[in-house]
């Protein structure tokens, strides 16, 4: 059996829900022969430029203008004009995509982004009308890797949809989807964020990683992730970092930043820990489902994979600057099932990390909403549902089919 997955580097998440599919299937289902694709290395640069490279200057230098599009873009009906000239560029430019398929001749083609998604369902719909003239005939299944679903998400043509949850499950069924195609299964982070962490083997980490008798609680915070990419924002961050080590009790924090090195570099220079606290600054790391086994609470982005992670760790989490659009809805999602806190501006991150930080039962309650919350045999689930569809012809013993009301 074959399976191709092809995912889009617009933005960290889609990449990483299609690595851990791929993971789930090399650790559970080693007769499968699973690749897995970024198809932005199969269109035009100029296209790529345009799609992958346009979207994320507009979502961190015009944040509201792309959630304007964001909201225009649901409510636009697929057959009006502009989606028409859309699907048209889009054809010219991802022809490529649909020759890397025929070449391989998979048996399902799993989509972690909707422009593959939508590539493949319109080929469907060619073939199931007669008028295709490539042979290429695969199970087709998409994953939607926000706590959301989007209109350009939702294609006729999809043998199975993977939804983060009962709700975006039924959310997707009311925009004429067939509820026997849909499984929420939660949105897939590597599977080594679902592994069990008892109390000895965080105690284990932490010595491992240089923290043996640092003091609790320990926050984990992603300075590149959330929006800092510069040394004025570096500085602001790291005075809220210790105005909160000199408030309560001795405290170790942990700060990602990523491949930024000037970010590090003013961290470094600028975070004082006081006598008792620890304080580690780290650069990129491989280890994010170690870090989140430490940790007490994290500060981020609620972006779908990040926040998948968080709840897969059972991590509260302290939600800064939502991007308009899809950011938003993850957030709404996260704090009405009591698993993180939102704030805004670096004085509300200072004053709402000081306080979880000293009221243990307050984060007692939150770890709770996140194991809730969270599926972490996400990617798990998909990879055997995956197999399933193809032995079984569509229908599945893994994954229970939600129960889903649809209007008569």
């Amino acid at each position: 059996m074959r399976v191709l997955i092809y995912s889009v580097s617009a933005g960290a998440g889609h990449i990483r829900a299609a690595e851990a599919v791929l993971s789930a299937f090399k650790r559970r289902h080693s007769t499968v022969e699973a690749e897995h694709v970024d198809v932005m290395k199969l269109v035009p640069p100029a296209f790529k430029k345009v799609y992958a490279d346009s979207y994320l200057k507009v979502i961190n230098s015009l944040p509201s203008v792309w959630g304007w599009l964001y909201a225009k873009a649901d409510q636009m009906p697929q057959t009006s004009a502009l989606a028409s000239v859309r699907k048209f560029v889009q054809k010219l430019n991802t022809s490529a995509i649909i020759d890397h398929a025929v070449e391989r001749e998979p048996d399902v083609i799993l989509c972690t982004h909707f422009l593959p998604g939508e590539v493949f369902s319109d080929l469907a719909r060619k073939r199931r009308s007669g008028r295709g003239r490539v042979k290429l005939n695969p199970k087709l299944a998409v994953v939607i890797t926000d706590h959301d679903v989007h209109q350009l998400w939702v294609h006729p043509h999809v043998d199975r949809y993977y939804t983060a949850s009962d709700e975006i499950a039924y959310l997707l069924a009311e925009r004429e989807i067939d509820p026997r195609s849909i499984r929420a299964t939660g949105i897939p982070c590597d599977p080594n964020f679902g592994d069990l962490v008892d109390e000895p083997a965080r105690q284990r980490l932490k010595k491992m990683m240089g923290l043996h008798g640092a003091p609790s609680p320990t926050l984990l915070l992603n300075a590149h992730g959330c929006g800092v990419n510069g040394s004025t924002a570096a500085c602001a961050l790291a005075e809220v970092i210790n105005n909160v080590l000199k408030k309560g009790p001795p405290k170790t924090i942990l700060v990602v930043c990523g491949r930024n090195e000037k970010i590090k570099e003013a961290l470094e220079s600028t975070i004082k820990a006081p006598a008792g606290s620890v304080v580690k600054i780290y650069g990129f790391v491989t280890n994010m489902h170690e870090l989140l086994a430490i940790a007490d609470l994290s500060v981020t982005k609620p972006g779908g994979l990040t926040t998948s992670e968080c709840l897969a760790r059972c991590v509260p989490m302290v939600l800064v600057s939502p991007i308009p659009g899809q950011e938003e809805r993850n957030a709404e999602m996260l704090l009405e099932n009591g698993c993180a806190v939102l704030t805004r501006t670096p004085d509300a991150l200072q004053y709402k990390l000081t306080k979880l930080l000293t009221d243990p039962n307050r984060l007692a309650r939150m770890r709770e909403g996140c194991r809730r919350t969270g599926k972490p045999n996400a990617a798990a689930d998909i990879a055997s549902d995956v197999v399933e569809l193809m032995q079984n012809n569509g229908s599945s013993r893994i994954i229970p089919q939600p129960v889903l009301l649809k209007k008569s």
